[in-house]
């Protein structure tokens, strides 16, 4: 390999380092002739690869480590395959004619409710339209897969840019053996990156039509985001990242990846897209030191240089549409577990910007300024409607009760109990708020919070949970009691949905 180096033949180099990696795979020069070779033959990604899973057999190797700080150096530079490639999916639908561009982020793919969601959109109401996923998809690699596949499947551009969880390295054994397959965070951001080629998905700017274009910017967060208290803190956000560079240092290397997309033009309303945050304006949720991990001021810098109009942003969870300095700045996350029917949102709709938008960033700007429009007089107020009660105690119990029923068969008991708790605070089951389908198993946590058109009863979830719990304890006197009291409240379920099924006339 080092001869074959010497002489300018990297193809041979880089066969001969493969070879050398394959016979004594714990030896770091391997991996460091085999790096070499494919950063000068013009693979920049798979010569990262090589470098750092080569620090991973001999960590205090200089040579390695030279090696990885010259491809990453490399892949911030306008010379790459990736960039080429980019450049030529930007101008791909640069004539057709304007059409949707919907946008949504934190969709969090491996949550419940999100596979239910994802199968549910259709196959045909999109197929000319765009969507940008704005981070945070999923927590490991399959589910950023599985999710941008879904998306692809509907959408004739999907748009994607890498939040926090999407760099997170899962110890082995939490759904994934992420550990042995990347080396750090940089590692599978580029595995995403070759996955997004895979599917067709855009990670760079696209001209989607003359009026409209979509620029995706990477970004990671840092402490001098914090206006208030600009020092490192010490609450450390995100453990199951790994940067080679350090928090700091990833901020500085997403931005460092922007370069290459800044300089490609772009013409119309760019609407430009990150997972963190570009403005300290921005809400931020109440936490210890959550400032330090929510975005870089640096990224507003670099969408105002693009010309952008809306600015599309996630990662707080906090939906809102702000305006600052003429540019809007959106958030549409849909969160942990998404409700059935959970509709998209357009943001620009066959070359215009939606009016509620801009109707919706006017009313926050007035009240920003404090000119907000006088309230109208009582008599032309709609009419409030009527409040009731509502008993706190309620979400808890449900969420009590779903995540029991998650593992029914393992811990009936504790379902059993979750079950008696919500039957003595809500004597309707039909509106406790639980489902089960017609094989009495309990649906996703989003489906059993949000669903109101079923049919079946909470007494079915119950009955069956109580006749587990009598198969694993035969003797036990509470399982005898629990399921006569089960059946007891099934029968009276069952009467009380036919009663509510009656026509008028019968029950007159």
């Amino acid at each position: 390999s080092a001869a074959n180096a010497r002489l300018g033949r990297w193809p041979a180099a880089l066969e001969d380092g493969k070879r050398a990696i394959s016979l004594r795979p714990g030896w770091g020069k391997a991996y460091s002739r085999a790096g070499l070779a494919a950063l000068s033959g013009g693979d920049e990604e798979g010569a990262y690869w090589y470098f750092a899973n080569g620090l991973r057999r001999e960590p205090q190797s200089p040579e390695l480590a030279k090696g990885r700080e010259g491809a990453i150096a490399a892949l911030c530079s306008a010379s790459t395959a990736r960039h080429k490639r980019r450049l030529e999916r930007a101008a791909m639908d640069a004539s057709r004619p304007p059409a949707r561009i919907f946008a949504v982020s934190d969709v969090h793919y491996d949550h419940p409710g999100a596979h239910e969601w994802g199968r549910s959109l259709s196959g045909e109401l999109y197929r000319d339209d765009a969507i940008i996923l704005a981070g945070d998809i999923g927590d490991t690699y399959d589910a950023v897969r599985l999710c941008l596949r879904q998306f692809r499947r509907c959408f004739r551009r999907v748009f994607y840019v890498p939040g926090n969880h999407d760099m997170w390295i899962r110890p082995k054994g939490q759904h994934s053996d992420e550990p042995a397959r990347f080396a750090d965070s940089v590692a599978k951001l580029l595995a995403l990156w070759q996955l997004c080629d895979e599917l067709a998905v855009d990670t760079g700017p696209a001209q989607l039509s003359t009026a409209a274009a979509v620029l995706p910017l990477e970004s990671w967060y840092t402490h001098h985001f914090d206006h208030f208290d600009p020092r490192p803190g010490t609450v450390k956000f995100d453990k199951h990242c790994v940067w080679p560079m350090g928090y700091d240092g990833a901020c500085r290397f997403m931005l460092r990846l922007n370069e290459t997309k800044l300089a490609i033009p772009l013409r119309g309303d760019v609407i430009t897209c990150s997972h963190f945050l570009p403005r300290q304006e921005l809400p931020i949720p109440k936490m210890h030191e959550m400032a330090k991990g929510v975005g870089t001021v640096e990224l507003d810098r670099q969408l105002r240089s693009a010309g952008s109009k809306l600015h599309i942003f996630g990662h707080t969870h906090i939906n809102s549409i702000v305006e600052y300095d003429g540019v809007r700045y959106m958030q549409n996350a849909l969160g942990y577990g998404i409700a059935p029917g959970q509709k998209l949102t357009v943001v620009h709709d066959k070359g215009l910007f939606r009016e509620y938008l801009a109707e919706a960033a006017a009313a926050l700007a007035r009240r920003a300024a404090g000119g907000a429009a006088a309230p109208r007089p009582r008599s032309e107020r709609p009419p409030r409607r009527p409040t009731r009660e509502r008993d706190t105690r309620a979400p808890r119990l449900r969420a009590c009760l779903l995540l029991s029923s998650r593992a029914l068969p393992r811990n009936p008991k504790m379902t059993v109990r979750a079950l008696i708790m919500l039957l003595q605070l809500q004597n309707d089951s039909c509106e406790a708020g639980i489902f089960v389908d017609h094989t009495h198993q309990p649906h996703s946590l989003s489906t059993c919070l949000h669903c109101a058109t079923h049919t079946y009863t909470l007494s079915s979830l119950f009955l069956r949970s109580c006749k587990l719990h009598a198969q694993q304890r035969p003797q036990s006197q509470t399982c005898v009691r629990l399921t006569a009291a089960a059946v007891t409240a099934a029968a009276a379920a069952a009467a009380a949905a036919a009663e509510r099924t009656r026509p008028p006339e019968d029950k007159q």
